[in-house]
């Protein structure tokens, strides 16, 4: 900080530099803010999931977050703010999404009239084999595995 504030015209005599003034190597002069869900800060253009507060704070009150059951049920939350979008780091959008497997959000699949995407059948092992020009390098311990 300066040590005195300064009139117009007026040389600095304590010419700095200042914490206040100076941005740490690497970091952009940008406007950050949390996500609703996990807490951590971003810069605003990296929020780009979207879900609406009432997901968030059910999930926060099934995870157990304190004070998150009392917010969800306060009577200043109408259901104008409960369903407003917030924007939400990629993590923790993908963890809003509903999921098939879930018991809870097997009604919204049910009465969906999109699919469920199928699961991949398992793969098969194959056999390898060394070509006859790679088994000419081999030991003949290993020579005995690929015959």
């Amino acid at each position: 900080m300066p040590s005195k504030i300064l009139k117009l015209g007026e040389k600095n005599e304590d010419p700095g530099p200042w914490p206040t003034n100076i941005l740490e190597i690497g970091t952009v002069g940008t406007r950050k803010k949390p996500c609703p869900l996990c807490g951590l800060w971003f810069a605003e253009e990296n929020l780009t999931g979207m879900s609406s507060l009432k997901t968030v704070l059910t999930l926060k009150v099934k995870w157990g977050v304190k004070g998150a059951q009392e917010k969800l049920t306060d009577s200043n939350m109408t259901a104008s703010r409960l369903y407003t979008g917030v924007n939400m780091c990629a993590f923790c959008a993908q963890l809003t999404m509903p999921d098939p497997d879930d018991e809870d959000d097997a009604e919204i699949f049910a009465n969906s009239p999109q699919k469920t995407p199928k699961k991949a059948p398992k793969k098969q092992e194959v056999e390898v084999k060394a070509s006859t020009f790679l088994q000419g390098f081999l030991s003949p311990e290993a020579k005995s595995k690929y015959k």
